[in-house]
């Protein structure tokens, strides 16, 4: 909104803030995903297979105040889901969900993400980077803002 402000394509933060709206919820932002797929030969309605899944539990219990993303980053290689080198082929049925957000109180052994991976090996040491990717503490932290939440 202060961008559309300060470029003069709205005059007030109302008003911007209306215009964002209307592109976001009009769907234009969806359309032009679509749109760079299509125009990379992909297919957003084709079935995609996952790979078996792996439960990751928590190491501590506390309230989450940390999620290392470079860790998680780097057990979705381990995967097979990125490369080590160019030329590396990628699997595309692996990955990490979340069951989890900042601010949330877990439990230790509290079953917090699922792994995607048909290696049992590499599932372990990948469900081990996440579990350590994972901060907490004792004490609650106020959960941040998403980014969805400065247009309301």
């Amino acid at each position: 909104a202060e961008v559309l402000v300060s470029e003069g394509v709205e005059p007030n933060m109302d008003g911007a803030r209306r215009k964002i709206k209307q592109v976001i919820y009009g769907g234009a932002p969806l359309d032009r995903f679509e749109e760079m797929i299509h125009n990379q030969k992909g297919d957003l309605s084709a079935k995609r297979e996952l790979a078996r899944q792996h439960k990751v539990l928590a190491a501590d219990g506390g309230y989450v105040v940390r999620i290392n993303s470079d860790r998680i980053g780097l057990a979705v290689v381990e995967m097979g889901g990125g490369r080590k080198r160019m030329g590396d082929k990628i699997d595309h049925s692996v990955g990490v969900e979340f069951n989890i957000r900042l601010g949330d109180k877990i439990e230790k052994e509290q079953t917090i993400a699922t792994l995607y991976c048909n290696d049992n090996s590499l599932a372990e040491y990948a469900g081990n980077l996440v579990s350590l990717a994972i901060g907490t503490s004792p004490d609650p932290i106020e959960p941040p803002a998403l980014i969805t939440s400065r247009i309301n």
